[in-house]
């Protein structure tokens, strides 16, 4: 994933403005500066023909790309223009220095390494009980990866063997999402093996250009994940999937062994929600669930045709209303970290999907981003947000 090779692709944007109708930071800002059409034309412009300095101006138009993929997704021409956000911001950092590399580095060193992490959660605790950071996520005390270990056996007849990937956001924000889906699987015939040594997708780091660190977090997880026994991967996190599924081949060169690890794995690999579908046939439990309505992540493939898998798998095991948003793929604006450092742009962004989940009427909002599920929860407060297998667990348990 170099900007070099992105030379033709970059090409093929036919200035159609389509990127207009789906880019939630043009919308909240009302300014073409934000489109991708226009990113695209300053990074030609920048790197490839050289007639532009990369400013700081330059840089702030860039970096306000929130990477949620939607232009991507939805371009006539197929142009992968998060991948060339992604590596036209590793230009940018290319030798930099100072406060924003360290924190870079400290980033990155946390999401590599437990022993960082835990000093991190520790950080982030301790600013919380002093009533900082009020608006960042709140760490657990006890990571997912300290409840739940090795492998846990199926509580009936068994059916399979099946291993789960859990993300950071579930291990250090959520576990009970995770602690949630192994209890499901367990119950329903399913030895699930957890492994100890995967670390983090890579996305938060990608993100901020640090291509090859994202590529060395991939790669360990791909050697571990691929030494596993089992008939599937499961992952809960749409993001993870992402990364795995669509971005994982393209952060190594074409002739690296580990290519052909990855088409392997990536066959076995399926997304939590799609495999509880597969699992469960019908209403499960004689409880009443409260209504709910669905927020489709950013990075889920908006024209799969399992979209809505997570409305037909909570409808059909609880029994319950579903009641739906008008556009239920409209971004919330969290972004990973993006909300942290554009505040305004991401409560402007955030302010009609709200809209839209009160006018739903909806008594819970489900969603499987935990980013997603951490800003909406912040942004209403009185409402339950929560992780759909999160909530079928507790509504059939």
């Amino acid at each position: 994933m170099k900007l070099e090779d992105y030379t033709e692709p970059i090409k093929k944007c036919s200035q159609c403005n389509f990127c207009q109708a789906v880019c939630p930071v043009y919308k909240a800002q009302e300014s073409e500066n934000w489109l991708a059409r226009h990113r695209l034309n300053l990074i030609g412009e920048v790197f490839f023909d050289k007639t532009m300095p990369a400013s700081d101006r330059f840089k702030d138009i860039i970096g306000k790309c929130l990477l949620c993929t939607s232009c991507t997704q939805y371009c006539s021409s197929r142009v992968p223009v998060d991948e060339i956000i992604i590596s036209a911001r590793e230009k940018i950092i290319e030798g930099e220095k100072g406060l924003s590399s360290i924190k870079r580095g400290i980033m990155t060193k946390a999401f590599k390494e437990k022993g960082a992490r835990n000093i991190m959660i520790k950080a982030g605790s301790f600013a919380q009980k002093l009533g900082l950071g009020s608006d960042s996520p709140k760490f657990t005390s006890k990571p997912f990866e300290e409840r739940v270990k090795d492998i846990v056996h199926a509580k009936e007849t068994k059916k399979g063997v099946v291993a789960y990937y859990y993300g950071c956001g579930t291990n250090l924000m959520y576990p009970e999402t995770g602690e949630a889906l192994v209890n499901i699987l367990s119950s329903q015939g399913y030895d699930v093996i957890v492994p100890k040594d995967t670390t983090c997708c890579g996305i938060p780091v990608i993100a901020e250009g640090e291509i090859a660190d994202a590529a060395e977090m991939m790669r360990k997880n791909i050697e571990v994940l691929s030494k596993l026994e089992c008939d599937k991967v499961l992952m809960e996190c749409s993001s993870c999937m992402m990364m795995f599924m669509k971005k994982s081949p393209k952060l190594f060169a074409a002739d690296d062994p580990i290519q052909e690890k990855i088409t392997a794995l990536n066959n076995k690999i399926v997304g939590g929600i799609g495999f509880l579908n597969t699992v469960f046939t019908e209403k499960v439990s004689g409880k009443t669930a409260p209504s709910f309505t669905y927020h489709i992540p950013c990075h889920k493939d908006k024209f799969s045709a399992d979209k809505l898998d997570v409305v037909n798998l909570v409808s059909k095991v609880t029994k319950t209303e579903y009641k739906a948003m008008e556009n239920p793929e409209l971004c919330c604006g969290a972004g990973g970290t993006y909300y942290m450092n554009n505040r305004d742009i991401s409560k402007k962004i955030r302010s009609p999907k709200i809209e839209e989940i009160k006018n739903s009427k909806a008594e819970v909002v489900l969603t499987e981003c935990p980013i997603c599920k951490f800003y909406l929860k912040n942004g209403m407060p009185d409402m339950d947000v929560l992780h759909p297998i999160e909530f079928i667990y507790q509504s059939t348990k």
